[in-house]
């Protein structure tokens, strides 16, 4: 179950920006008390409509749940500049769709479908947990899954930390690791030392997910041999506006950042899009397609096309105002 709040907020020229707080957690009543006095400090304020006075702002609210708050100032601003988001955040052409990959469920029930599916909607990923299994389970579910889609997608392996090091080791030396894009989060406790190991020892791709808790991090880690790619959430992160330089640094350091929902409904999902395709072509493809996940979602509002979704047709985030009618 998911719970979180769906943030509006209001400019005298009539327009509306929205955005949204949802914690992996559970909804606290102290996260519900501080949004709810924020909302009050914003009552009457003036916030010039650009980027940097919109992060500066957030920053004096003092938050943890920013990235909601600032998601839909910027919604707002972007409206006021009669501008989608993607171009209002970037002085390049923007993307009109974002890449994304396939987020794979086990078991399978029909592997016939899946693959029909993944083939009609021209997904070039696909992501699947690992680590709450049996070892040997994952090994042969692995190896069957490389087997079924390997030539056609790149495969990626999510761990949340869930195995001791010769686990890992075990794992990693009996599947073919060359149709492995990476795996996030391979170790139980994310020790780099361990890390550096796990992937001297076996040649396994890595990327850092949970053991990542601030932007501050992600330059430093970046730059570690056993580091291949980042996952950003920013949501969980506090904040949408730090984004691209963060995309920029890991990317100068020879790593993949891939952009990544901590599964919000579509106005959280809208805002993420806009921010990836303000970054351009050529990224690759991040994990966003996860409102299917939920029931009574709109399937024809991020419907997979050629492997990507195309953006909302609108400024600000192109939907805010649609979806707030529904709720």
């Amino acid at each position: 179950m998911r719970c979180g709040i769906i943030i509006r907020i209001s400019s005298d020229n009539g327009f509306y920006g929205y955005g949204e707080v949802a914690p992996l957690g559970m909804l606290s009543d102290a996260s519900k008390s501080e949004i709810e006095g924020i909302s009050q400090k914003l009552v009457g304020r003036e916030i010039e409509a650009s980027p940097e006075n919109i992060s500066k702002a957030i920053i004096a609210l003092n938050t943890a749940d920013g990235c909601g708050i600032e998601s839909a100032l910027c919604d707002l601003a972007s409206k006021c500049e009669n501008q989608p988001l993607a171009g209002w955040l970037s002085s390049k052409n923007p993307s009109m769709a974002v890449p994304v990959n396939y987020l794979l469920s086990r078991p399978v029930d029909d592997w016939d479908e899946l693959i029909n599916r993944i083939k009609q909607s021209g997904y070039k990923a696909i992501k699947f947990k690992i680590g709450s299994f049996d070892v040997d389970d994952d090994i042969s579910f692995v190896n069957d899954t490389i087997a079924r889609l390997g030539s056609n997608v790149s495969i990626r392996l999510d761990a949340n930390q869930g195995y001791d090091f010769e686990t890992a080791v075990k794992l990693f030396k009996n599947i073919d690791l060359s149709k492995i894009e990476y795996v996030e989060e391979p170790l139980i406790g994310s020790d780099p030392a361990q890390l550096s190991k796990l992937k001297k020892e076996t040649g396994i791709r890595i990327a850092l997910d949970e053991s990542i808790t601030d932007y501050c991090q992600m330059e430093p880690l970046s730059k570690k041999e056993f580091c291949n790619a980042i996952i950003i959430k920013p949501a969980r992160l506090g904040s949408l506006l730090k984004v691209p330089a963060a995309v920029s640094s890991i990317i100068k350091n020879g790593c993949k950042a891939i952009c990544t929902s901590t599964l919000e409904t579509e106005i959280g999902i809208a805002a993420q899009l806009q921010m990836v395709a303000s970054l351009g072509e050529n990224l690759p493809p991040c994990g966003l397609d996860t409102v299917r996940l939920f029931e009574n979602y709109d399937a024809n509002l991020f419907a997979v096309q050629d492997g990507k979704i195309k953006l909302p047709i609108g400024n600000g985030i192109g939907c805010g105002d649609a979806l707030w009618g529904k709720l």
